[in-house]
């Protein structure tokens, strides 16, 4: 599992991958008609919030889920790095 988490002034985006076999298609419909909406509420909160959220499944090398993010909407103002602060960067865990 990896982790990278990328901050600038317009965005701020997560990324997290596996190493696993990757997500099937069909095994992500089977779990939606049996009541799993993880990846659907996934989509949908991103969606209302103006975020970019993609899932990536590579057959084989794992799958990646990636969120972006207007730095306006997700840095809180009254403490931390701010957008117009200016700080850009990435960690990867």
């Amino acid at each position: 599992m990896a982790v990278h988490l990328s901050y600038g002034r317009r965005w701020l985006g997560i990324e997290v991958k596996d190493n696993g076999v990757g997500l099937r298609p069909e095994k992500l419909s089977r779990a939606q008609a049996s009541g799993h909406f993880g990846m659907r509420a996934m989509r949908e909160r991103a969606r209302s919030i103006g975020a970019q959220f993609a899932v990536t499944d590579l057959p084989g090398q794992g799958t990646c889920v990636s969120l972006r993010i207007r730095a306006g909407i997700a840095y809180a103002s009254g403490g931390g790095v701010s957008a117009s602060e200016g700080a850009e960067g990435a960690v990867s865990v």
